[in-house]
């Protein structure tokens, strides 16, 4: 099939649609479509999409080089099926990658070698300068794994992570399973979980069975070159020239978990789904936006919760300040020294937030306090206090946010609450799902209150 044939396109994911994305509804996206203008799928039936246009570009070439029968090595475009389904693979953390790394560990080529010192000599110092920098950083002691087997199993299903280490750690003398459990307890606090989840991932895969696991994991975090790693594999091999293959199976990998988000590129596409008066609100609301969103692209985030927190605070700004702040200086303060309101004496009066925040300086309001006042619309607190009155009068006819007394704004606005407050107090947000949710309410919300 020609390339210009299979075709790149933006797409926004509609909640009536049959097929099956992975994105929520209205989220953007990328796909590619055939000749026939027909979607491109995984195995599974799922719609192949891309969060950026780059790794869109990758999956279109590998396609026609798949149909092309160019070569089979590992492919990005597999990584991406995978991905995509099994719901978003790369983004969970893989939560079998302890025990495989310490299955891993003790199957280690260059680990052994390195801890044998006749060996290392043979091999030259330089192809275990990184495994010395973490011994002596680290203040490590060499032990020996030379009583261990080596793990040639190649395929997953002939093993369950762990197993390997569970039957032959014990064979160990105790010294030297203390050494190789504070190398362990090492490579897996400070490397692997300093990892976002996307690359743990293609670590799970690309150290699997390599019996090189340290330094493929240099290699994944880029503290060693493809080329380092391809030399060191050779050395392994008992090869003194680097084959070319190792470059063309290796190399190309690195990019994938880049290329599931661009934090640029992913700001970019979803500030595009904001309102165009959007960018007539104040800086500070903007900036908020801005920063939830870059902390909603990284994949490296133990906590979403900041992403969740900014985006309620964009909308927390605006309504304060186009609504809330410009009624007090019109006619807030005025009202109230002119008028003798008896009911705003009183603690338990539902009026009292809104003449708070009008006499109390420095007129504080948070959200849900905003929320309170405009579900008072259309009751009998209205109808006994002229203050809320004279608010809601101002709001119908002297702004153009007459929306935010409408059942629909009030309900995303309660949604949007209640996630904030959940993750301010108590919860912390793991899943990258939930600040999605919160984006799409907010999205609605300012959609309601800014669009004409």
């Amino acid at each position: 099939m020609p390339e210009e044939n299979i075709r790149i396109r933006h797409h926004i994911v509609r909640p009536e649609e049959q097929e099956k994305f992975i994105e929520p509804p209205y989220w953007p996206t990328w796909v590619l479509r055939n000749n026939q203008g027909k979607l491109v799928k995984t195995p599974n039936g799922n719609v192949l999409s891309s969060p950026t246009r780059k790794l869109a570009e990758i999956l279109r070439v590998e396609l026609i080089s798949v149909k092309q029968n160019q070569n089979d090595s590992l492919k990005i475009l597999e990584l991406h099926q995978n991905h995509i389904d099994s719901s978003g693979g790369f983004f969970n953390t893989p939560n079998h990658l302890p025990l495989l790394l310490m299955d891993e560990l003790l199957s280690d080529r260059s680990l052994r070698i390195f801890l044998h010192s006749r060996k290392k000599q043979e091999l030259g110092p330089d192809t275990f300068a990184h495994l010395d920098a973490i011994f002596k950083n680290n203040q490590l002691l060499f032990f020996t794994l030379d009583d261990i087997p080596i793990d040639e199993s190649e395929d997953d299903l002939e093993r369950e992570p762990g197993v390997f280490a569970q039957q032959h750690l014990s064979t160990l003398t105790e010294k030297n399973r203390k050494r190789f459990s504070k190398l362990y307890a090492v490579i897996l606090e400070e490397y692997v979980e300093a990892l976002g989840n996307p690359k743990m991932n293609l670590f799970a895969i690309l150290g699997c069975h390599s019996h090189n696991v340290i330094h493929r994991l240099l290699w994944v975090m880029k503290k060693i070159t493809t080329y380092e790693l391809a030399y060191i594999e050779s050395r392994l091999a008992g090869e003194n020239k680097i084959p070319t293959s190792n470059f063309l199976e290796f190399s190309h990998l690195l990019e994938y978990p880049d290329l599931l988000h661009s934090r640029d590129e992913a700001s970019e596409r979803l500030l595009k789904q904001l309102p165009e008066k959007f960018k007539t609100m104040p800086e500070e609301a903007q900036l908020a936006m801005h920063a939830g969103l870059r902390a909603m692209a990284d994949d490296h985030q133990a906590d979403f919760s900041l992403a969740i927190n900014n985006f309620a605070k964009s909308l927390e700004i605006i309504l304060k300040t186009q609504i809330f702040d410009a009624w007090r200086k019109k006619s807030g303060s005025s009202f109230l020294q002119s008028h003798q309101i008896s009911t705003l004496q009183n603690p338990a009066s539902k009026a009292k937030k809104l003449s708070n925040f009008v006499q109390k300086e420095p007129h504080l309001i948070e959200l849900g306090a905003m929320e309170f006042i405009l579900n008072l619309k259309g009751g009998k607190t209205e109808k006994k206090e002229p203050l809320l009155r004279d608010f809601f009068a101002f709001v119908e006819h002297e702004t153009e946010f007459g929306n935010i007394t409408t059942r629909e704004f009030l309900r995303e606005l309660r949604d949007i609450r209640v996630m904030r407050n959940r993750k301010s107090h108590s919860e912390v947000s793991k899943s990258g799902e939930e600040p999605v949710v919160q984006f799409l309410h907010v999205v609605r919300a300012l959609e309601l209150l800014l669009d004409d």
